[in-house]
């Protein structure tokens, strides 16, 4: 098995694409693991959104965020046409400007404006919409990704699929514990948490360069080829 593994790295969009998959769970793991118990030292004077109060304790203020994300992923899905941005534009130039706009801008705004909760609100709404224009995109690029024969035709599509799924478990295996123990390196709770915050979006720059530079899928023939071919 892991020899089929090491083998699909042969081809380079695939291994760049997974090393990309990596990183960008790695990021996410650093900015989920912690959201709870940073909303609920971070945020001492309530939950507000201009001088609206929208959220009496933490669990409220958690599900309201999952509330709204839920509601725009799916309102925005049917009124903005994820599909019709992935061909416009293509799907790698859709993923790459939504996360500029999104996951890379926000981690940096929470490190260095924390305990504003009107920010988190306004990301949530944002990251929603950016999130459901980019659904299709980011589906199809596995398939794109994927190594394949000289003709296009993916060599085994099941099984490397299921290969992406190695770069998500990786950062996620034992990784929230020892965020939990690096919050005692810090003299007070805000501090780690701002450099939790700005680790993450260094991951995510990490990620953005991987994808912008060394991904090639399918779907922006280089050569007139396979993406397979090229190294």
């Amino acid at each position: 098995m892991v020899g089929d593994f090491v083998d699909s790295f042969r081809f380079p969009t695939y291994k760049w694409y997974w090393l990309f998959l990596t990183c960008n769970t790695f990021s996410t793991m650093v900015e989920t693991s912690f959201q709870f118990f940073w909303l609920q030292d971070c945020f001492p004077d309530g939950f507000w959104f201009f001088q609206w109060r929208v959220a009496s304790n933490v669990k409220s203020a958690v599900a309201l965020t999952g509330m709204i994300t839920t509601f725009l992923s799916v309102v925005c899905i049917a009124t903005l046409k994820p599909h019709w941005w992935r061909e416009r534009f293509g799907g790698r130039q859709v993923i790459l400007w939504t996360m500029l706009l999104n996951y890379f801008v926000r981690p940096f705004t929470f490190a260095f404006l924390p305990g504003r909760f009107t920010l988190v609100v306004l990301w949530t709404i944002f990251q929603g919409v950016m999130g459901s224009i980019a659904t299709a995109a980011q589906g199809a690029i596995q398939m794109d990704c994927l190594p394949c024969d000289d003709n296009g035709k993916p060599l085994r599509a099941a099984y490397d699929m299921n290969m992406y799924v190695w770069g998500s478990l990786i950062p996620v295996t034992g990784f929230p514990l020892l965020l939990g123990k690096a919050v005692t390196w810090f003299p007070s709770h805000q501090l780690a948490y701002s450099y939790f915050w700005f680790v993450g979006g260094l991951v995510v720059l990490v990620a953005y360069a991987i994808l912008a530079l060394l991904v090639h899928p399918q779907e922006e023939p280089l050569d007139r080829s396979c993406q397979c071919t090229r190294r």
